[in-house]
């Protein structure tokens, strides 16, 4: 009956007719029979001055805002207060309040109250609080959430659906280059930073500069120009100066996005990056929702052999409600540590995810050697067996630890669980993103899979679905010599997979 919602203390749902405290409480549902269930606070338990809290599951209001709309109950001579807070991450706001008995009678008509949503909103909550005695039941019924703003009221009218909330528009919803003042977020009403050039409305501190272009301060670090200037010296970008008098080893240094509102369906942040040095340190990617931020990303040391060497493009999926995205770099023992950062994009995108396990039945020959137009993966090493390298790599058990789909679009280790000490690895043959199906449950620390050079283990669905991978990225499988769980399917795709939230 709770819709997803948590709640606390003495809330409970009532099945139909009156709560069971005497004169107060409603007699029925706000439809008006007494089979229409409704949530109140139950006062004949509980003590005074208790607050007890009914929370909306994950919301994402965009641009332009939402508008809530509920109705409330509040018959009895103890009744306490009644409130509604709008919650960006875990920063709540009140937004409607109601102290006292509100109606006359448990027949009285249920009263609409319909709250505006500020874009960006995350969550609802309605906090009740217990009076002194048995008599002070507050009750809450028929709650619809929408876009589109509408002027707070209290008035007692008919409720009409809210509307179906549009679709995103597709787009961008963050962009910076670091050339100009005035790019950056593209969400209307929410400007940039003022004062500070080139940095898109982005805060940052400690070593994070801008460069206008050429290479940064240090010799034999940075690159020699920004992304977008390959041969000229025009091009901003960021990086941490490590040869700033009050940098110190493990410094971090963070810049982060303005507030975003990534909608159901997700979207994707690209980024460049340079790091070339002979003591660069840790560049890692976060997604924030409020001021809770997840690691998603990481690069640790040296990756680029040159001033000269060509940047390089990351991507990651970001989830419905993410709020910013945040970058950390951190300084190791000296100068020549710079890691820089150029042309950051957020845009909108969506699609479907697989739907079913893939066939593992092969239907090309054994150790085929031809290639196939539509593969995705290619398994170019696996112990302890393999007798096929070419084409889309092992097709069968037999001829591999771990091996393709037929199509080329999954690989697998097979049915059942995954053996002790294996070792694959899958080379990525078309840009995409990466999707789990079923489930993935590894042995934490021991059994993982990691990405190109990144020393970050994968263990999880969350880890994998949707990581952005790019061509010629390998792909390794470790397990170790003990435990083995159920094995793993893992497909590509050239879109993302839309993120799946609860109504």
């Amino acid at each position: 009956f709770w819709c997803g919602m948590s709640h606390s203390n003495i809330f409970q749902v009532d099945q139909g007719g009156s709560t069971p405290s005497f004169a107060t409480g409603p007699s029925s549902g706000q439809a008006g029979t007494t089979t229409d269930n409704y949530a109140h606070i139950e006062t004949s338990s509980g003590t005074t001055g208790m607050v007890s809290v009914l929370t909306s599951p994950n919301l994402l209001i965009q641009t332009g805002g939402g508008s809530l709309s509920f109705y409330y109950h509040m018959f009895g001579a103890q009744i306490g207060t009644l409130t509604v807070q709008t919650c960006v991450g875990a920063v709540c706001t009140t937004a409607f309040t109601r102290t006292g008995q509100q109606q006359t009678a448990v027949t009285g008509a249920w009263t609409r109250a319909v709250v505006s949503l500020p874009a960006g909103t995350t969550s609802v909550k309605w906090l009740a609080t217990r009076g002194t005695s048995f008599n002070g039941d507050i009750s809450i019924d028929t709650i619809t959430i929408g876009q589109g703003t509408v002027p707070p009221t209290s008035a007692p009218t008919a409720l009409t659906p809210s509307p179906t909330p549009a679709p995103p528009p597709p787009g961008t919803l963050f962009e910076c280059g670091f050339n100009t003042p005035a790019t950056g977020l593209l969400t209307p009403g929410v400007p940039t930073t003022a004062g500070v050039r080139f940095w898109c409305g982005m805060t940052h501190n400690n070593l994070f500069t801008v460069d206008q272009g050429g290479g940064t301060s240090s010799g034999g670090t940075g690159p020699s120009s920004g992304q977008g200037e390959s041969s000229v010296t025009g091009d901003n970008y960021a990086h941490i100066e490590t040869s700033t008098v009050a940098a110190n080893a493990g410094m971090v240094s963070f810049m982060q996005t303005p507030a975003i509102v990534v909608p159901t369906g997700g979207a994707v942040v690209t980024f460049y990056y340079h790091m070339f040095g002979a003591t660069i340190g840790t560049l890692t990617l976060q997604t924030c929702v409020g001021t809770v931020c997840t690691s998603v990303w990481t690069q640790t040391g040296q990756q680029h052999t040159a001033l000269t060497s060509a940047w390089t493009q990351a991507a990651w999926l970001l989830p419905a409600g993410t709020t910013s995205v945040k970058w950390t770099a951190s300084r190791t023992t000296s100068f020549t540590g710079d890691i820089s950062i150029d042309t950051i994009a957020i845009i909108l995108g969506s699609s479907v995810p697989p739907t079913s396990a893939p066939t593992l039945a092969p239907t090309l020959p054994a150790c085929s050697v031809a290639a196939i137009p539509t593969a995705f993966f290619r398994v170019s090493a696996s112990v302890p067996v393999m007798t096929c390298q070419n084409g889309a790599g092992p097709t069968t058990a037999a001829e591999g630890t771990c091996y393709t789909t037929t199509s080329g679009t999954c690989f697998t280790d097979g049915p059942g669980n995954h053996g002790n000490n294996e070792r694959c690895t899958i080379d990525v043959l078309s840009s995409g993103f990466l999707s789990v199906v079923g489930t993935i449950a590894l042995e934490t620390f021991f059994d993982y899979f990691t990405i190109g050079t990144s020393a970050t283990r994968l263990q999880t669905d969350a880890q994998i679905n949707n990581l952005a991978v790019t061509v010629g990225t390998p792909i390794a499988w470790f397990s170790d010599g003990s435990v083995t769980n159920p094995g793993f399917i893992i497909c590509g795709s050239t879109t993302a997979a839309p993120t799946t939230t609860c109504s």
